[in-house]
């Protein structure tokens, strides 16, 4: 029985850096939501204290009970229950805040209805935010998967927008509305409504690129009709984007991205559109992708590749 030479020391120099790494990664994944909690803790504590300026007779939450409570609940919740419905519940959700913080404030104006108003903005955004994404979609990672979320294209986010901004208009029209007949019509549209956009709502928090030990996948139903996996043989190189003339797996998203190149053709299909129903096959030699995080996306790269080949890692017999 005969080892190839250095195999042992390498194979156990790039377990320990891998090993090390990834606890990094823990920690340093750790403090992120917790963080957020805190801050959406802090939020309700502020805005939650002139809840009931809102809760009067003509007031613009009047006979909301303690829907507003349930939100909030329910936020703190689906932060610290990592998933990709939760993340779809969590984004969906964390927008009504300043929407009620604003309406607090135009209520009673003072430092800390204005306080509310600040602190619930930057909740959202940090709830939004690419690491709080990561935290979430990494949770339902497969063994050594490393899941990287993909921004979203500009105009399928301004349609959810529209629709989540619809949904909440007809809500707020059905709770002051006059009349039960007028309350069930509005109210019955806010739901078939937000019904309708929650498919969509959660597709953008199941698109993802995945580094795996053998190789990368683009996971995106919202540009493809078929996960792209590729083994690692059959990647030439994994780079920052220069220009937009690779095939755009990236659904049109502008700024930084990268480059996936392949060693040879490769085939991969087309989502579904209204030009297109039965989706499109492509052949493609580099692919545009757009992660949140392209720089960790190189970094987690890079070390894959030089974690060496099944092959050297055991031994042979003379």
């Amino acid at each position: 029985m005969t080892t190839v030479p250095g195999t042992t020391r390498t194979r156990q120099t790039v377990g320990v850096s891998e090993t090390e790494e990834r606890s990094a990664s823990r920690r340093r994944a750790a403090w992120i939501p917790a963080t957020v909690v805190a801050l959406w803790i802090a939020v309700a504590a502020v805005v939650g204290s002139d809840l009931e300026t809102l809760r009067g007779t003509g007031a613009l939450l009047s006979g909301t009970g303690p829907a507003i409570e349930i939100v909030w609940t329910a936020v703190a919740l689906a932060l610290v229950i990592p998933s990709a419905i939760s993340l779809t519940i969590a984004r969906v959700l964390a927008p009504l805040a300043p929407v009620v913080a604003l309406a607090v404030a135009v209520e009673t104006t003072d430092v800390t209805t204005l306080a509310g108003v600040a602190l619930s903005l930057v909740a959202s955004l940090a709830v939004w935010s690419a690491p709080i994404g990561g935290f979430h979609l990494q949770a339902g990672a497969y063994g050594s998967e490393r899941r990287f979320a993909l921004r979203p294209p500009a105009g399928y986010l301004l349609a959810a927008v529209i629709a989540w901004c619809l949904s909440l208009g007809l809500g707020i029209i059905a709770v002051r509305a006059e009349g039960t007949v007028a309350r069930l019509i509005t109210g019955v549209a806010a739901l078939l409504v937000a019904g309708v956009s929650a498919p969509r709502w959660h597709r953008l928090s199941r698109r993802w690129l995945v580094l795996v030990p053998t190789g990368v996948v683009v996971h995106d139903p919202l540009v493809l009709a078929e996960t792209l996996m590729l083994r690692r043989s059959e990647v030439a190189a994994l780079t920052i984007a220069t220009d937009d003339s690779p095939a755009d797996l990236a659904g049109g998203v502008r700024g930084p991205a990268l480059v996936l190149s392949t060693v040879e053709p490769v085939t991969a299909v087309l989502a579904t559109g209204p030009r297109q129903p039965g989706g499109r096959a492509i052949h493609l030699t580099a692919a545009r992708v757009a992660p949140t995080r392209p720089g960790s996306v190189l970094r987690a790269w890079t070390q894959g590749r030089a974690t060496p080949p099944p092959s050297t890692q055991r031994s042979s017999r003379s």
